[in-house]
């Protein structure tokens, strides 16, 4: 982006920041003046109507003023603790510092300070006393005090960067810079969507002066970040749609009524339909784009594998791109066998491959024969090249991130792409993150499928669980048991997957248990999962490692420990590990769940296996970051939308899209040049920043 009269000033270049508070902020991400200023606050404070000491309450948190006497201080430990007490006009009260040494100095007989903390009962004295979180002296005219009578920003901070230096830089950069910024959006787009402009926005957003101004410039934000996740998307579909033609792929019969025949059962009809949609992208001449989104165990390998046979007879190849090795392992044998008798060839690439071994596929990948080729993020290094490449599928597409699964279309434009997903998605996260594909929806359960029946366990009650386990082993089937950690940890009081192993051989000596986790070496977790398969393991002990793809239909129950620690897709993805046969099926969520969130996630498990609702809640919970893996990568898709409370304005912003991509999709009009500068639609088709900076 251009430096638009210094917003890409450094901020180690602006005044008042020395190179200590600029290496504190470049931990925050923050490194030019444009960073900051859209860097929005976690929070506000409102200091106009500050109570009195006589009107605070027990077991609440307020911010006082007041004046500082009776200072004592002792070491408890390592720890500092610091004593005095704050008096205004209404009377005063005992004030406690923990381990906050650094204050001695501002801590004086009769200064004006300024706290913040919980009021709490003295355990001994039954006397009341402030646990203060936050100090602030205050010297000279409090009327003329900038921090005062208004609401006041509440920043994310690092250690030795202060909320005090963050509302100073946050005013002087205000002040110098905002009337600089360019408005994305024409003056007559914001007119007619009744949008505050930007500088305006930024302004409010960052010192409101009133609720209302604050709400109209968050409007305005959150209209921004849902219009520029959504437009790349739309306009990449737009170009698609209009622009890119291929040549129809002929759907012959022969290869799928083979397939459909040897199948012990016969496909649902969201199956069928799924696969209908599919065939129809493919002969119609475009680009086939699509998203299939079917609940855990309503069928998609069968579809994966229908349309793998397409592609085949077609004479291309296929890549089928997974999460794990664990998982690509899996696939592969069953692709194997499933396609053994029509003589398709399927080919594995992992990282842990020999030298040899990654030889023989890398250059069957160059060869002219169609095949499938399964892998992990392997597939998709810049050293992979996969000739005659038609089909891509990817599984589970959300654990690779959004951006991921864009990588080898582009170096196959004319590349068709089946996504599968067995977390389903909410209706607004599909709208501004998948708005380049079409989607498919299988919410059918294949037949004979008998419902998972869930229960809640308490900590304690986990041996009454576990005798549960030991009748349904006696009965020739099959448990997995889950655990968060894979060992022992001093910092958490969790059991983990090596020690619970461990005990419960120690505890059932007869039965044959395995133990796997992500620790393992790829050819051991492989090993542990075939003798799970052919029955040599009859309890599985395991980490989050088989969360997804595994099918062990003989598996009827799952035990997750400290279910608490699991996010709710993540428990719903490990429950779909059984019922995957025609048994009864059980799941176990044993948990000391103190929480109010915990408790939600673990109620919900009790109520519904609907996949969809326990995605809305999900997405209610954790936010879209956390859904799309975002947070583990470090990226953010939004900073202010929340999209359960949002959704009118993303539709607002996704109606503005649509308009402009119908009357001026490239972007050649005057009002819409800004648009397409933040877009940089001039160096990349699919560029849009996930911040607006």
């Amino acid at each position: 982006m251009p430096n638009h009269d210094g917003l890409g000033t450094l901020l180690i270049d602006c005044f008042g920041v020395g190179e200590q508070t600029a290496r504190r902020l470049d931990k925050l991400g923050l490194k030019t003046v444009k960073d900051f200023l859209f860097f929005y606050p976690r929070s506000y404070e409102d200091r106009r109507r500050l109570p009195k000491i006589n009107q605070l309450e027990d077991d609440k948190v307020f911010s006082i003023l007041g004046y500082f006497s009776n200072f004592t201080s002792q070491k408890v430990g390592k720890k500092v603790l610091i004593k005095g007490k704050l008096k205004d006009a209404t009377g005063s009260i005992a004030c406690v510092w923990f381990n906050q040494a650094y204050l001695k100095s501002v801590l004086k007989e009769g200064v004006f300070l300024y706290l913040k903390g919980k009021v709490e009962r003295n355990s001994f004295t039954n006397e009341r006393q402030l646990i203060v979180q936050e100090t602030e002296r205050l010297d000279g005219d409090i009327s003329k005090n900038p921090d005062f009578n208004q609401l006041l920003p509440v920043y994310p901070l690092v250690a030795g960067l202060y909320q005090s230096k963050m509302r100073e830089l946050s005013r002087h950069l205000l002040e110098s810079y905002s009337q600089h910024l360019f408005d994305f959006f024409d003056g007559s787009i914001r007119k007619e969507l009744q949008l505050m402009p930007l500088h305006e926005a930024i302004l409010n957003v960052h010192f409101p002066k009133t609720h209302q101004l604050y709400t109209q410039a968050r409007e305005r934000l959150v209209f921004n970040e849902c219009f520029f996740v959504q437009f790349p998307y739309m306009m990449h579909h737009h170009r698609r749609q209009t622009k890119l033609r291929v040549s129809p792929w002929g759907i012959k019969g022969d290869f799928l009524s083979a397939y459909l025949d040897q199948l012990p059962y016969e496909l649902t009809s969201a199956q069928k339909q799924t696969f209908r949609d599919i065939c129809k992208d493919l002969s119609s001449g475009f680009v086939l784009n699509r998203l299939i989104q079917g609940d855990v165990g309503s069928g998609k390998t069968d579809i994966a594998i229908l349309s793998m046979i397409v592609a085949i007879q077609a004479g291309y190849k296929v890549a089928f791109l997974v999460p794990t090795e664990v998982l690509a392992q899996q696939h592969t044998l069953k692709l194997q066998e499933r396609l053994s008798f029509l003589s398709i060839p399927v080919y594995l690439l992992k990282g842990k491959l020999s030298k040899k071994e990654k030889a023989i596929v890398l250059e069957a990948c160059q060869s002219d024969q169609p095949l499938v080729v399964v892998g992990t993020h392997a597939l998709i290094q810049e050293t992979v090249q996969i000739k005659q490449l038609g089909l891509q599928i990817i599984d589970e597409q959300h654990r690779f991130g959004v951006m991921q699964r864009l990588h080898l279309q582009r170096h196959n434009s004319i590349l068709h792409s089946l996504y599968l997903t067995a977390t389903p998605i909410p209706r607004s996260l599909m709208l501004s993150c998948y708005g380049d594909l079409d989607k498919s929806i299988m919410n059918e359960l294949p037949g004979g499928r008998r419902p998972i029946k869930t229960y809640f366990v308490k900590l304690n009650k986990k041996e009454q669980v576990f005798q549960f386990c030991h009748h349904e082993i006696t009965a020739g089937r099959q448990v997995f048991v889950i655990y968060p950690l894979v060992e022992d940890s001093e910092k958490i009081d969790l059991e983990s997957a090596i020690s619970a192993y461990e005990e419960l051989q120690s505890n059932y000596p007869s039965l044959s248990i395995g133990l796997i986790h992500g620790r393992m070496k790829p050819a051991e977790k492989d090993e542990v999962m075939q003798r799970f398969k052919a029955k040599e393991f009859i309890m599985l002990v395991s980490t989050t490692v088989i969360e997804v793809g595994i099918d062990v239909p003989n598996a009827s129950t799952i035990v997750i420990m400290h279910a608490e620690r699991f996010g709710l897709s993540q428990l719903h993805q490990l429950r779909g590990r059984v019922g995957r046969g025609n048994l009864e099926s059980s799941c176990f969520l044993v948990s000391n769940a103190k929480s109010e969130e915990s408790k939600q996630r673990i109620n919900a498990m009790l109520e519904t296996t609907d996949g969809f609702k326990l995605a809305e809640l999900d997405l209610k919970l954790r936010g879209p970051g956390d859904m799309l893996g975002y947070r583990q990568s470090g990226e953010s898709i939004f900073d202010l939308t929340n999209l359960i409370h949002d959704e009118p304005i993303l539709l607002k912003a996704r109606q503005l899209a649509s308009t402009i991509l119908t009357n001026d999709p490239e972007l050649l009009q005057d009002r819409h040049s800004n648009i397409k500068e933040q877009l940089s639609l001039s160096s990349a088709p699919f560029a849009g920043n996930k911040r607006l900076n």
